[in-house]
């Protein structure tokens, strides 16, 4: 499993374009939608659209949270072609 560093991933959406995370809010509110290779992706944590990657909330099929044994939920990176639609905009 790796360790994901989320205090640098916060820093570069807070000051890099085209970067965006959960907690940076400000960024975040306008955001309607994620696609990965022009399908939508729910779950989202952090995206850069710069490297075409994201970090999401892993998911079964039919759309639950898989976790750990101890219950702690298990993120996944996905690469391909990240847009970010802002209020009918891409991005």
């Amino acid at each position: 499993m790796l360790t994901i560093d989320d205090q640098n991933l916060i820093n570069q959406a807070i000051h890099t374009e085209g970067i965006y995370h959960a907690s940076v809010r400000e960024k975040c509110i306008n955001i309607q939608k994620i696609l990965l290779d022009g399908v939508v992706v729910h779950g989202v944590l952090f995206c850069d659209v710069n490297r075409s990657y994201l970090i999401k909330n892993k998911e079964t099929l039919d759309g639950r949270l898989v976790a750990t044994a101890d219950g702690a939920v298990i993120q996944e990176m996905l690469m391909g072609n990240v847009e970010v639609i802002l209020n009918g905009m891409e991005q």
